[in-house]
């Protein structure tokens, strides 16, 4: 059992990450809160320039270890879940090498290199984002552990919602380019989405 105290270490050292982040990275950073309502961050990150990089990379793995920690934090509470900081984070970290891989197979196989760099672009930075809400979420879950199933609801309906903004971002995307490439991108949801929902309903029945 990990102590209150452990865990507001955690939250509390995940939080300096981010500020350093912010201050390492102030305009990727910017354009980065402002995803939702304005794609300025994708699209220079297409650019290929550095920071813009660098800034997605610990964003990423700053996000990983988020969900890790609230994996863990849930796992405490709800005794249908058994992850510890390390199983969450292997967890996270192989779902994201496995989502990695479809990518860079789908693209290799369709000669499309441009779409695996604009999808995996989108996808890290809506995961991300949603882990920035996450954070929020297991900060309030420490203080209330009565309210998990709401937090759980909250974040995966806002994890969606997610997924859907990142989808719509690839089918613009393709349909500015290249409308007949949309099978790539029904390939890519089948692989991505699809598939593991399907095998984990096999596995769970």
């Amino acid at each position: 059992m990990i102590s209150t105290e452990l865990y507001t270490a955690l939250y509390l050292a995940i939080a300096l990450f981010f500020v350093a982040i912010r201050l390492g990275y102030a305009e990727p950073f910017y354009y980065f809160k402002r995803v939702l309502v304005d794609d300025t961050f994708v699209r220079l990150y297409e650019k290929g320039l550095k920071r813009w990089r660098n800034a997605l990379i610990l964003l990423t793995v700053a996000s990983a270890l988020i969900y890790a920690v609230y994996l863990t934090q849930l796992s405490e509470i709800r005794t249908t879940h058994s992850f510890n900081f390390l199983t969450g984070s292997l967890v996270v970290a192989v779902l994201l090498l496995l989502k990695w891989g479809a990518r860079r197979g789908l693209a290799f196989a369709h000669n499309e290199a441009s779409f695996f760099e604009m999808a995996q672009v989108q996808a890290q930075t809506y995961f991300a984002y949603g882990a920035l809400i996450a954070f929020s979420l297991g900060v309030l879950l420490s203080v209330y552990p009565e309210q998990h199933l709401l937090f759980e609801y909250l974040l995966v309906s806002i994890i969606l919602a997610l997924q859907t903004k990142c989808y719509y971002g690839v089918i613009k995307h393709l349909l500015r380019r290249k409308s007949e490439r949309l099978v790539l991108f029904i390939f890519y949801l089948c692989a991505l989405e699809i598939a593991p929902v399907v095998v984990v309903y096999t596995l769970s029945i």
